[in-house]
């Protein structure tokens, strides 16, 4: 997948910035170069995908894009963002289930920080909850194409395990820009998702645990007090 001024499908070498809701379900191939800012510049490019994606807060997130990144070195800490697939196998009916892509962070340990486990390039992998988007404007976006395949059967030896791995070398164009999207919303827009990690800092320090529904987490509170379907009400995570 180009730069937003050369986004280019991976078959073809067609430039789709201008035109890219006609090749939301074609494949893309990443450009080494492809920062964060990149991708919302797509939106720039091509204003009709912003509807498309808006239950995933596209409107809210272009328009903080648009401020453009803060000054200087990311303050997040993080050396680039990746975006990897994870897939389930059940052993015993032999299906799978894919999974949709997910965005995550990758940075140097924090000194002093015994709770984080560096993978074998010696970076540990970081969360985007509640990220400020414009502190990671201008980290580059990568696509790893090895897909881990997990174990779902609860009885199985391997249960909730990687058991696997299998090639995935170009992503469709909608399954990148919503992947983007969905993990940056988990919370909710911007403000839903501040005042919820603050919801949850206060009772860390006060040692005052509430019990949060799925509710609580997820969807959005409509005027007359019913909640709409989150977009990531079916999520799933393996760490």
């Amino acid at each position: 997948m180009r730069k937003a001024d050369a986004w280019q499908d991976a078959d073809d070498g067609v430039d789709v910035a201008e035109n890219a809701l006609e090749y939301l379900f074609e494949s893309v191939a990443f450009d080494p170069g492809l920062r964060v800012k990149d991708f919302f510049m797509l939106f720039e490019h091509c204003p009709d995908l912003v509807p498309i994606y808006r239950r995933f807060y596209s409107e809210e997130l272009c328009a903080t894009a648009a401020l453009g990144p803060f000054s200087g070195e990311s303050p997040t800490g993080l050396d680039y963002l990746e975006l990897r697939q994870t897939w389930e196998q059940d052993s015993l009916t032999q299906t799978y289930d894919i999974g949709r892509f997910d965005l995550s962070g990758l940075g140097k340990p924090v000194e002093g920080d015994l709770y984080t486990m560096p993978e074998a390039n010696g970076l540990v992998r970081y969360s985007l909850i509640g990220v400020d988007l414009r502190a990671i404007l201008s980290l580059p976006l990568l696509f790893t194409t090895e897909v881990r395949v997990f174990e779902s059967n609860p009885g199985a030896a391997n249960a909730y395990r990687q058991i696997g791995s299998v090639n995935c070398p170009d992503p469709k164009l909608g399954e990148v820009l919503q992947a983007v999207f969905w993990s940056l919303t988990w919370l909710g827009g911007q403000e839903e998702t501040s005042n919820t990690l603050q919801r949850l800092l206060e009772q860390g320090q006060s040692g005052a645990w509430e019990e949060f529904s799925a509710d609580d987490l997820s969807g959005d509170e409509e005027p007359d007090g019913v909640r709409k379907p989150s977009c990531h009400r079916q999520a799933r995570y393996h760490h």
